[in-house]
């Protein structure tokens, strides 16, 4: 078995070069959905599992993710595990504890890969009902899970309650399931699946349901404000911002207000 995990995700391809058996099992079985074969990943990383790996001092609030543009370079640095990568030439090493995981990591480079190809990670629910996508951004406590819940309750495919990728497909825009769990619905089973997206909707508390429009500027501001890990480097910012607009003029972006119950689904269904 070779020792290149190729993971494919939203069309972006990744290869993780793992010799540490216990790190390579784990990453085939918690992505076994997204793994191809055969490829040619954009980007190849080595991964180096070091004893006693510290990268970051320990400190009390939130994970401490570290991440940050140096030229071509992406940086990486968290507790257990440090990254870099050359975006431009498509390789990298990660280096990480035995008691880390590849998921953080995954994540920011995969943030930072999506800006290359006009696809953004986005905190958001997404959701597939008959057949389109639907996707309901906002920051944590603003109803993705509930969303999620009502959704698949329903019997709608749920791509995630926490992150999903939206990319731009011609004139359209496409929503991707990806494999990383955040959110509250842990037992949630990682998608991989895609649909047209109809909808973009910010979320936002009321006592009844209703759909409010947005003005396109309004729109990629919310929009921007939910993408993880790419916002702290101006450069990176002002591709989400012009990335942002493209979404806007692709898709309806509207402000869901909603008081956690299913209810919701009709005032979009309404919309058309």
């Amino acid at each position: 078995m070779s020792n290149v995990i190729e993971l494919e995700i939203a069309g972006i391809r990744a290869g993780l070069e793992i010799t540490d058996a216990a790190l390579s099992a784990q990453v085939r079985e918690r992505y076994a959905e997204f793994i191809v074969a055969n490829g040619r990943p954009h980007t190849h990383v080595r991964v180096a599992v070091i004893a006693g790996a510290r990268f970051v001092p320990p400190r009390s609030g939130p994970w401490a993710i570290e991440t940050y543009r140096d030229g071509n370079h992406l940086i990486y640095r968290s507790y257990y595990d440090a990254a870099w990568v050359n975006l431009e030439r498509g390789y990298g090493l990660l280096e990480l504890a035995p008691e880390s995981d590849v998921e953080n990591f995954l994540r920011v480079l995969y943030a930072q890969l999506g800006l290359r190809v006009g696809a953004l990670l986005l905190h958001a629910a997404g959701v597939v009902k008959d057949h389109a996508g639907y996707v309901f951004f906002g920051a944590s406590g603003s109803g993705k899970t509930t969303i999620a819940q009502f959704a698949r309750e329903l019997g709608y495919t749920v791509l995630s309650d926490d992150l999903v990728v939206v990319k731009k497909n011609d004139a359209s825009v496409r929503v991707f399931g990806v494999p990383f769990r955040g959110g509250e619905m842990t037992d949630a089973p990682r998608v991989n699946h895609s649909a047209r997206v109809a909808g973009l909707y910010a979320l936002a508390h009321a006592p009844r349901h209703r759909l409010a429009a947005l003005a396109p500027s309004d729109a990629v501001a919310r929009l921007a404000a939910c993408a993880p890990f790419v916002m702290a480097e101006s450069a990176s910012a002002r591709c989400v911002m012009t990335l942002c607009s493209d979404l806007v003029a692709r898709v309806p972006v509207r402000e869901l207000h909603f008081n956690r119950d299913a209810g919701f689904w009709r005032v979009i269904n309404e919309m058309g």
